[in-house]
């Protein structure tokens, strides 16, 4: 059972479920956002409202065996930051265009713009190949093939990759 979603459903504040329920504001909030639900706290919400504890614990049960495996967060991790990577782009591109539009209008007869935008240029180089060569050259799998391939070693097992 959604907390948040009940709450919406009933027209309730948080701080109306706090009162109805008896705990606290920020106890609600950490509810809402997906944190651990006490024994206490599940009677409470059921309490406030009128739903039996035990179908908070089912839910409290699922929760916990839909927690994102370490690949997905992996890739969570991994869209992140290529995401960051996109704004820095955009970033990039509205900086030059303003700093082209300033040496324009100051002083059109020697584009010292260019000077800022190779700058740049080589450090979004930079943070591409970060973002995109050295995540999957050296990512994960790469880290796991290398311990393996160590484990191997002192354990005196031919590697098998």
């Amino acid at each position: 059972m959604d907390i948040r979603k009940l709450r919406l459903q009933r027209a309730w504040s948080q701080e109306q479920l706090a009162e109805c329920s008896g705990l606290s504001v920020r106890t609600i909030q950490r509810l809402e956002k997906g944190g651990r639900m006490s024994l206490e706290s599940r009677k409470a919400i059921g309490a406030a409202f009128d739903i039996d504890a035990g179908e908070f614990e089912k839910e409290s049960e699922q929760q916990s065996i839909n927690k994102p495996t370490r690949l997905e967060q992996e890739t969570r991790d991994e869209v992140k930051k290529l995401k960051r990577f996109y704004k820095k782009i955009v970033r990039f591109g509205f900086l030059i265009g303003l700093l082209l539009v300033i040496n324009l209008i100051f002083s059109p007869d020697y584009l010292w713009v260019v000077w800022p935008a190779l700058g740049w240029i080589m450090v979004m180089a930079w943070k591409g190949l970060q973002t995109y060569v050295f995540t999957t050259a050296f990512g994960s799998a790469w880290e796991e093939r290398q311990v393996q391939k160590r484990l191997d070693k002192k354990n005196n097992k031919p590697s098998n990759i």
